[in-house]
């Protein structure tokens, strides 16, 4: 999924060209519907799984693919406000009153609703060093599931 989120956020490109089809080869937009909905709704969801919050009826997906930028991302659900923030290499869960947890980029954490974390997922495509609330976790493979627990997730 981080991949193809990839893909698609080049084609879009710069000029922010929302086609409904792009060329297989250059990935050029294709025909003259540049702002066609569905391909900005997509674009969106692949953005809340890379850089941000997806809320499910049971779970939380809190998702920091590796990035040189820093950036901030919030998803608000009736009176609550779930935010995620990446900084160097470092990311933050939080809610409106409290943070919840810290882990390393290129990591997706899902969490019940309460934000008590499950499991971790490497999202990239290459193996890293999973962190998780100052923890050494050791080195996870790209789509390889790590189950967090009491154990692994205290805060030191």
């Amino acid at each position: 999924m981080t991949e193809l989120g990839r893909k698609l956020t080049q084609a879009i490109g710069e000029d922010c060209a929302f086609s409904q089809q792009y060329d297989a080869v250059t990935m050029e937009p294709n025909g003259y519907e540049r702002d066609y909905g569905p391909t900005t709704l997509a674009f969106l969801e692949y953005t809340s799984r890379m850089y941000g919050v997806n809320l499910t009826p049971d779970e939380i997906f809190w998702g920091a693919v590796e990035s040189q930028h820093t950036w901030q991302y919030s998803q608000i659900w009736g009176d609550d406000v779930y935010t995620i923030k990446k900084s160097g290499d470092r990311v933050e869960a939080s809610t409106r009153d409290r943070t919840l947890f810290t882990f390393s980029p290129g990591f997706r954490i899902v969490t019940d609703r309460s934000g008590k974390p499950k499991s971790a997922v490497r999202i990239e495509q290459t193996p890293g060093f999973l962190c998780f609330n100052g923890l050494g976790l050791g080195k996870v493979e790209p789509n390889q599931k790590v189950m967090l627990n009491d154990e692994n997730t205290e805060h030191i």
